[in-house]
C-alpha cells in the first residue's frame, strides 16, 4: 500500500514539473516583449556589475587601471581602491572567500580608453598611497534612470513603444536593482516645457537639458521601425552629464498577433496652447519631419509642373561628432517593390523616376557621407503625376542609414501639390471713388487688387 502511495505521488510530482515547464514555455510564446525585454536587461546586467581593476600606472595624481570601454567603464565612474592582504578562509566550510582589505583611496574615472582608463585621485587614507598593483572595485551606486517610450522612425507614438518601455522599467529595478526609476509623466511634462519630441533625444544636448531637469544620471531612449515581417527596436542607455552611449541593444518582434495589435494603437500626446488643446509635435513646425536617430528628414514641398511633381527635402545631421552614411532608393529594379512612392488623393501611384542628393543624380540609388551638424538637399521627382491630383496622401521615401543592410520607410502624408502661379488680369472699367479719384480694378486669379491712377508710380 506504502509503495503504491509513493508511486502515486512521483506520478503527480512529474506531471506537476512537466505542466510547469509547458506553463513557462506558453508565456515565453505569448509574451514576446518580456522575452526581448529580458534579453536586453541580462547584456546590460553585466555592464553594472561591480567591477574589479588592477592599477597599472600611477602618473602624478592619475591612476591607470586595465579596464575600458569594453568592461562598462565610462567617465565619471568611481572606484574605491584598496590593498589585498591574506586570503580569509570560512570557518564552517573550508572555502576561501577572498582576500582581506586595507582601504587605500578613491579614484574617479576622468578618461577611458581602448584597453585601459585614467582616473584622478579623489582621497586617500592617512598615511596610505595609492601603487600600482592595488587593486580598484566600482562603487555599487544607485543610479536615476529615466525611460522613455519608444516612437517610429517617423515619429508616430503607439501602444507598443509604451508597452516595451513599462516592460523595461520593471525589469531594470527587478533585475539590476541598482536604478530609481522616475514615473513617465515626469518625462512627458519636461518634454512639454522643453518643446521636444520623443526623436529629439537622440541629440545629447536636448539629453543634457532633460536630464538636468529630471535630476536624473540617464536617459534610456529608443526607437522602432516596421522592416517587411518584423518591428526592429533599436534601443540606447545614454549618460545624461555626458551624452555619452553607455549601452545599446537590437532586437526583433516579429509583426503578429499582439505586436500588431499595439503597432496599429496610434498615440498621441495633447497639451494647451493659446486657449485650445493641440497635438504636440503637429504645432513644433509647419513642415513635416521624420527623425532616425540623429538624422531628420524635413519635406519642404512638393510641386506639380504639368506632369512630374518634384518633391524637396532637406536631410540634417545633428551629431556634434559623427559622420553617416545615407543611401536613398529610387526606381530601383533588382529591390522589387521596395522603392520610393507618391501616392495622390485619386489613388494613383508613381514611383519615384530620379533622385537628386546634394551633388549626386541618379535614378536608382545614391549615397552620401553626411557630415556632422550638416543640412543637404534632396529631391525626388514623380513623373505621370495627373493634373486633377491635388494632394500626396502618401510619400514613402526609403532609405539605408550607416553600416546597416536593413532599409528603413519614411512616411509623409496629406502634402499639398503646389502649382505655379498663372497670372490672368481681366481689367473692369474705371470709376471714381466718392474722393473723385480714379480707380481700375483687375482680377488676379481670385485676388483682387486696384491701382490708383492718380498716384505717381
Amino acid at each position: 500500500m506504502f509503495k503504491v502511495y509513493r508511486f502515486t505521488i512521483l506520478i503527480i510530482m512529474l506531471f506537476g514539473i512537466q505542466f510547469a515547464v509547458y506553463a513557462q514555455q506558453q508565456v515565453a510564446v505569448s509574451d514576446p516583449i518580456s522575452n526581448v525585454v529580458d534579453e536586453i536587461v541580462k547584456e546590460w546586467k553585466e555592464l553594472f556589475a561591480i567591477k574589479r581593476a588592477t592599477v597599472v600606472e600611477m602618473k602624478g595624481d592619475e591612476v591607470y587601471i586595465n579596464l575600458a570601454d569594453k568592461h562598462g567603464v565610462t567617465v565619471g565612474m568611481e572606484f574605491d581602491v584598496i590593498r589585498p592582504g591574506e586570503d580569509i578562509t570560512d570557518p564552517e566550510t573550508g572555502e576561501i572567500l577572498g582576500p582581506s582589505e586595507t582601504p587605500i583611496g578613491e579614484i574617479k574615472i576622468s578618461r577611458v580608453r581602448e584597453r585601459m582608463s585614467i582616473g584622478k585621485i579623489l582621497s586617500q587614507e592617512k598615511g596610505r598611497t595609492i601603487s600600482i598593483g592595488d587593486v580598484a572595485y566600482s562603487k555599487a551606486v544607485k543610479l536615476k534612470v529615466a525611460v522613455t517610450e519608444l516612437s517610429m522612425t517617423d515619429g508616430q507614438r503607439n501602444a507598443l513603444g509604451v508597452a516595451v518601455a513599462e516592460k523595461l522599467m520593471t525589469k531594470l529595478v527587478g533585475r539590476i536593482g541598482r536604478f530609481e526609476i522616475l514615473e513617465r509623466s515626469q518625462i512627458d511634462k519636461t518634454l512639454e516645457e522643453l518643446n521636444l519630441n520623443l526623436s529629439d533625444l537622440f541629440d545629447p544636448e536636448s539629453v543634457k537639458r532633460v536630464g538636468k531637469i529630471l535630476g536624473t544620471d540617464t536617459l534610456v531612449v529608443g526607437t522602432m521601425a516596421e522592416v517587411e515581417t518584423t518591428v526592429d527596436l533599436n534601443i540606447r542607455l545614454i549618460q545624461v552629464g555626458t551624452g555619452i552611449v553607455i549601452a545599446m541593444a537590437s532586437k526583433k518582434l516579429l509583426t503578429t498577433g499582439e505586436i500588431q495589435e499595439k503597432l496599429g494603437q496610434k498615440l498621441t500626446r495633447q497639451r494647451q496652447v493659446a486657449g485650445k488643446v493641440v497635438e504636440i509635435g503637429k504645432e513644433e513646425t509647419s513642415l513635416p519631419s521624420k527623425s532616425v536617430d540623429n538624422l531628420v528628414f524635413t519635406l519642404k514641398e512638393c510641386k506639380y509642373s504639368g506632369g512630374p511633381a518634384t518633391c524637396s527635402f532637406t536631410v540634417t545631421n545633428k551629431s556634434q561628432t559623427d559622420s553617416v552614411k545615407i543611401k536613398i532608393y529610387g526606381n530601383f529594379a533588382s529591390l522589387g517593390d521596395l522603392k520610393s512612392r507618391l501616392y495622390d488623393d485619386l489613388g494613383n501611384e508613381y514611383r519615384a523616376e530620379s533622385i537628386t542628393f546634394g551633388d549626386k543624380s541618379s535614378r536608382s540609388s545614391v549615397t552620401k557621407e553626411l557630415p556632422p551638424r550638416t543640412v543637404i538637399n534632396l529631391i525626388l521627382k514623380f513623373e505621370g503625376v495627373s493634373p486633377e491630383a491635388k494632394l500626396a496622401k502618401s510619400i514613402v521615401v526609403l532609405v539605408r542609414i550607416g553600416r546597416s543592410r536593413k532599409r528603413i520607410k519614411l512616411l509623409f502624408q496629406d502634402v499639398p501639390l503646389t502649382r505655379p502661379l498663372q497670372i490672368e488680369y481681366s481689367i473692369y472699367p474705371c470709376f471714381s471713388d466718392v474722393r473723385q479719384e480714379k480707380i481700375c480694378h483687375f482680377d488676379k486669379n481670385t485676388i483682387n487688387y486696384h491701382l490708383d491712377i492718380n498716384k505717381k508710380m
